[in-house]
């Protein structure tokens, strides 16, 4: 297996895993959207033998205080391996492997809506703890799922609402 940047020939492999995935096409209906509206900071594949077997992608969010300021970080979505490759640590592999590289770019945060079991290994923790909410959330629904990895605490508000990319809403 062998991690790497996706490219346009990985798209209709991404889109496949994608649809195969989830329970209905609105993840790679996500990541089409994404795409095209050049909001994909950062997308890996997971591919053996040529074939792609896991995918995950980050895309820019906005933070924005109670008082008006503002903070671009990133947001994790989605992430997804094929069903006779989960268990075998792809999907944190993926994870670890663009966290990794993302960080050195030094963004003041990360944010995932997620299994907080899963994601606290890498850092993530309710965003609620942090005073931090998403702001298609409007009931609260969502709880500790909504989540947020701080990488420079000094950039980032001490409370607010996060905004993803104009593609999450429009799906």
């Amino acid at each position: 297996m062998q991690i790497r940047p996706a490219d346009a020939g990985d798209h209709a492999g991404i889109d496949a895993l994608l649809r195969a995935a989830f329970p209905t096409n609105a993840e790679a209906r996500l990541v089409i959207a994404l795409r095209a509206d050049d909001s994909d900071s950062l997308e890996l594949i997971a591919e053996d033998s040529g074939a792609v077997i896991g995918m995950v992608l980050f895309s820019p969010v906005e933070a924005k205080s109670v008082s008006g300021q503002s903070v671009i970080g990133l947001g994790l979505a989605p992430l997804a391996v094929a069903e006779a490759h989960r268990r075998k640590g792809i999907g944190a592999a993926l994870v670890e492997t663009a966290l990794g590289f993302l960080t050195a770019l030094n963004p003041p945060f990360f944010v995932v809506l997620g299994e907080p079991g899963y994601y606290a290994r890498f850092g993530f923790e309710p965003a609620s703890n942090q005073g931090w909410r998403w702001d298609a959330d409007i009931e609260n629904s969502v709880g500790d799922a909504f989540q947020i990895k701080i990488v420079d605490a000094g950039r980032v508000p001490s409370s607010g609402k996060v905004s993803y990319a104009r593609a999450f809403s429009e799906i």
